[in-house]
């Protein structure tokens, strides 16, 4: 997608929110005041082609945009929720033991590179391999260790 803005004269920058990708994994600071200033700073280090972006959003993404755009609409030109943005878990799931038990990544520590691996392209057969492969660690022994920091 950023090749067709880019040939259609639109600037994209693809963005590893805190904590994802290979952006700094700090302990705090994944609430939406402080994710929303983040983007706020870089939105301002990026200069005057990125002064009112439009920001696009997917799953968590999707509530931190909405997010931006309601403490920032001065700076927000536009949105786009992708799977995400507008649902209050409290009105989906009882508690917030239901909720993460429903949400929380599987338990891939000590897996087989190979279950794994099957795993991913038949829940998510549209990601390539090098989106979460990228992310682990693999023992010599082929098995999930650990995700990468940073």
């Amino acid at each position: 997608m950023a090749r067709q803005l880019a040939e259609a004269g639109h600037a994209s920058v693809a963005v590893d929110l805190r904590g994802h990708g290979h952006s700094d994994k700090p302990d705090t600071g994944y609430d939406f005041a402080t994710i929303s200033t983040d983007l706020r700073a870089l939105t301002a280090a990026l200069g005057p082609g990125f002064a009112r972006p439009i920001l696009v959003g997917q799953s968590w993404g999707a509530g931190v945009v909405l997010d931006f755009a309601v403490r920032f609409p001065e700076l927000t030109r536009g949105i786009v929720l992708v799977d995400g943005g507008l649902t209050d878990l409290r009105d989906v799931f009882q508690t917030w033991d239901v909720c993460w038990e429903r949400l929380a990544p599987p338990p891939l520590v000590g897996m087989p590179r190979a279950s794994v691996e099957a795993y991913f392209h038949s829940a998510h057969a549209d990601w390539p391999t090098r989106a979460w492969r990228a992310r682990w660690r693999i023992s010599r022994f082929g098995r999930m260790t650990r995700l990468r920091r940073g």
